[in-house]
C-alpha cells in the first residue's frame, strides 16, 4: 500500500453501496410515484376543462332562442361564481366578457391550462362565437412541489435508514473475521501446534481456515526438522570435543 494512504474498510464500503442502492432504487419508485401523479393530476384538469365546456354549451344552447345576451350573462356569471379556479373569455355582441376569476397574463401561462372551442352565437343561427375556458392550476402545482420534496425526504430517509441498518449487519457478518484475527493473534512459536478453529465459521469463510491451518501444518513439520536438525548438529559437535 502506497505511504500516507489509509486501508479501506470492508464494513464502510460495503454500508456506503448499500446506502446508494437503497437510494437509487426509492429514487426510482418515487419518480414513478410522482410520474403517476402527474398523469393523474393532468387528467383530471382535462375532465373538469371538458365538463366545464358542456356546462357552458348547454348554458349558451338553451339562450339560443332568445335574443337577449342579458340572460345569458346572468346565468354564466352565476355559473362561474365562487369558482375562483375557472375563468372564461367570451366575445358576445363584439365585446370580450370574462367571467370568473381574473385570468393570468403570460408570465404565468405555466399555472393555467386553456381550452378554446367555439358557441353559437344568440340571435344569430348559423354564426359562432370564440369562448376560451382557462383552468388555474397553481394549486396542482403547489401540490407536485409539496410531493416532490417529500419523496426526495422520504428517499434519502429510507437510504439513511438502510445505511444505520445495514452497518449493523454487515459488522455481526464480519464478526467471525474478527474472532479469527483474536485467534490467530494467539498463536506464538510455543504453541504452534494450536490450530484455528473452523467450527461454527460460515461456509464462505471456512476453506481460508483450512488453508492457514494446512500453512501452519507445514510451518510445524519445518519447525520440528530445524529442531532435530539442531539436535542432531548438537549431537555431532559434543561428541568430538568430549573425546
Amino acid at each position: 500500500m502506497p505511504p500516507g494512504r489509509h486501508p479501506k474498510s470492508l464494513r464502510r464500503w460495503l454500508s456506503r453501496w448499500l446506502a446508494i442502492q437503497t437510494f437509487i432504487a426509492l429514487g426510482l419508485v418515487c419518480a414513478a410515484v410522482y410520474y403517476a401523479t402527474n398523469l393523474n393530476l393532468a387528467s383530471r384538469q382535462e375532465a373538469l376543462l371538458q365538463q366545464k365546456v358542456e356546462v357552458v354549451r348547454h348554458l349558451v344552447e338553451e339562450n339560443a332562442a332568445s335574443q337577449d345576451s342579458t340572460r345569458l350573462r346572468h346565468k354564466l356569471s352565476d355559473f362561474f361564481y365562487g369558482r375562483p379556479d375557472f375563468s372564461l373569455v367570451l366575445e358576445i355582441d363584439g365585446e370580450r366578457v370574462y367571467y370568473g376569476s381574473p385570468i393570468a397574463g403570460d408570465n404565468d401561462a405555466a399555472h393555467e391550462r386553456r381550452i378554446a372551442f367555439t358557441l353559437p352565437l344568440p340571435g344569430a343561427p348559423g354564426d359562432a362565437m370564440n369562448a376560451e375556458l382557462v383552468l388555474d392550476i397553481s394549486s396542482d402545482i403547489r401540490l407536485r412541489k409539496a410531493l416532490a420534496w417529500t419523496l426526495f425526504a422520504c428517499a434519502l430517509a429510507g437510504a439513511v435508514v438502510v445505511a444505520a441498518v445495514g452497518t449493523l449487519l454487515v459488522r455481526r457478518g464480519l464478526a467471525p473475521l474478527d474472532a479469527l484475527g483474536r485467534q490467530a493473534a494467539l498463536l506464538s512459536p510455543d504453541r504452534i501446534g494450536e490450530r484455528l478453529d473452523e467450527s461454527g465459521q460460515p461456509c464462505e469463510i471456512r476453506p481460508l481456515v483450512r488453508q492457514f491451518n494446512a500453512v501452519l501444518q507445514r510451518l510445524e513439520r519445518a519447525y520440528v526438522q530445524m529442531e532435530g536438525f539442531n539436535a542432531d548438529v548438537a549431537h555431532e559437535m559434543r561428541t568430538p570435543l568430549a573425546t
